[in-house]
């Protein structure tokens, strides 16, 4: 047995002694808390930031894509004397002459008339016959 005013001396300095700690332990844990919030707030305003940025670059690839598509067919076909011609896979060049204005294929009903296009509502013509398709292809890009 115990001196009942010591036990109650002990009693206060360990409840005390306990609501410092738990006082330092609360305000640890409102410090993380307010570091966590910090960091979540940048995050947010980081991911916002990238959010943007991926549609830029979104918008910049489906830009080049375009011009890849474009400079790609570009190099598929060339004109030379009012039709085009196409590249085949070989890198040769297709003799059958193409209607600039709807790609259709051209004809020429005689070696010495000249080429027009095979869809008869359109009416274009090209500026060389059927015997001078020869030198025409001549002159295309190698």
């Amino acid at each position: 047995m115990g001196i009942p005013i010591l036990s109650e001396i002990e009693r206060l300095i360990n409840e005390h002694g306990s609501a410092v700690i738990l006082k330092e332990r609360l305000a640890l844990a409102a410090d993380q808390y307010s570091a966590l919030q910090k960091q979540v707030a940048q995050l947010q305003s980081e991911n916002e930031r990238l959010s943007l940025d991926y549609e830029e670059c979104q918008k910049q690839r489906m830009a080049l894509e375009e011009k890849i598509s474009y400079l790609t067919a570009q190099q598929e076909w060339a004109e030379e004397a009012g039709a085009l011609f196409r590249k085949n896979a070989d890198g040769t060049w297709n003799e059958t002459p193409y209607c600039p204005s709807c790609k259709t294929a051209m004809v020429s009903p005689g070696r010495h008339e000249l080429f027009r296009c095979g869809k008869k509502s359109c009416g274009q013509f090209a500026s060389f016959k059927g015997i001078g398709l020869g030198d025409v292809m001549c002159r295309l890009p190698s």
